[in-house]
């Protein structure tokens, strides 16, 4: 796949996911014909609203994410999968996990 395919499949990926956010929101209504990039580029252009709901989003995902690792963080199995996940080499900088890998 080429780095063009992927960066476009990237950001089609991540513009679906906001479309159906802010049409569960009542943001916007379901518009099946249209492209959702157009359609988000469209909403950007149109709604002075869409920075509120964009900034709601990401940190709606990253709150997600944030639980995810704690989560994971309170085994001793998981915590492995995160030094794995994000390739840490210096432990000794991340205490909590040291802590519960020894």
């Amino acid at each position: 796949m080429k780095e063009k395919d992927i960066i476009t499949k990237i950001l089609g990926d991540f513009t679906n996911e906001l479309i159906s956010y802010l049409e569960k929101n009542k943001v916007i209504k379901n518009n099946g014909g249209k492209n959702n990039i157009e359609r988000w580029a469209e909403f950007v252009k149109n709604d002075t609203r869409w920075k509120r709901y964009h900034t709601k989003f990401l940190n709606e995902k990253y709150s997600k994410a944030y639980k995810f690792i704690k989560e994971l963080s309170k085994t001793k199995e998981g915590q492995q999968k995160i030094v794995e996940m994000y390739n840490i080499k210096n432990i000794k900088g991340y205490p909590k996990l040291l802590n519960k890998l020894q």
